[in-house]
């Protein structure tokens, strides 16, 4: 018996051969788009422009204290010192304490008789004052300032209170080493009270007063 052999027609064979292959392809792709991970698939990212470099902050030089003290004071008892904090490079903040026991030397007022006397009386003086350097700056310059301050004055019979409140301008100097020396002039309106110990009455009188300072100490 004759066999049969039954072939398939090659035109047949590479039809679906290139099905199959198209296929594979296809399927390759659709997994490979799930498979691969996406970082790699990406497109690369673009490096972002560098920012301009910011311009350093300048660096404050030279002193940020001044202590000092004044000298005059001390001519009638009373020990004054003083101390300065810089705040930029052209302003300052200045704060005031005086105490001591009156050896001799006046206090100006305006209606009690004109002088009250500080011999033998216990002061005590605080305050604070506002400066500017309008020229040059906290080590060395010239600077403007207001001025508030506190004054008490004490005695068995009778105690002065009184507040003032002015303008000033002065030079400060930073010297070798740190040494420093500064002077100021101004005015003041002052508001006093006179008080008669163990009574009511009250003795209350402004004045105008002019305003010297000079003092010495340290900056650092």
């Amino acid at each position: 018996m004759a066999e049969v052999h039954l072939l398939t027609p090659a035109p047949l064979q590479r039809r679906r051969s290139g099905h199959f292959t198209a296929a594979a392809v296809w399927l390759g792709v659709w997994l490979g788009g799930w498979l691969v991970p996406a970082s790699v698939l990406a497109a690369p990212p673009t490096a972002s422009p560098a920012a301009p470099p910011t311009a350093a902050a300048t660096p404050q030089t030279g002193a940020t204290w001044s202590l000092t003290w004044a000298p005059a004071p001390l001519t009638v008892g009373i020990v004054e010192l003083a101390a300065e904090r810089r705040f930029g490079s052209s302003a300052g903040v200045r704060g005031v304490l005086a105490v001591g026991h009156g050896t001799t030397g006046l206090w100006s007022t305006r209606d009690i008789r004109g002088l009250t006397m500080i011999e033998g009386r216990w002061v005590g003086q605080a305050g604070a004052q506002a400066r500017r350097y309008l020229l040059g700056d906290f080590n060395t310059g010239i600077w403007g300032a207001v001025d508030l301050r506190f004054l008490t004055i004490r005695r068995p019979a009778q105690s002065v209170f009184g507040a003032g409140l002015g303008l000033l301008a002065g030079g400060k100097w930073r010297i070798a080493m740190g040494f420093t020396a500064e002077i100021g002039v101004g005015g003041a309106v002052v508001l006093s009270a006179l008080v008669q110990n163990g009574s009511e009455r009250r003795i209350v009188s402004w004045s105008l007063q002019p305003t010297v300072q000079g003092a010495l100490g340290w900056s650092f």
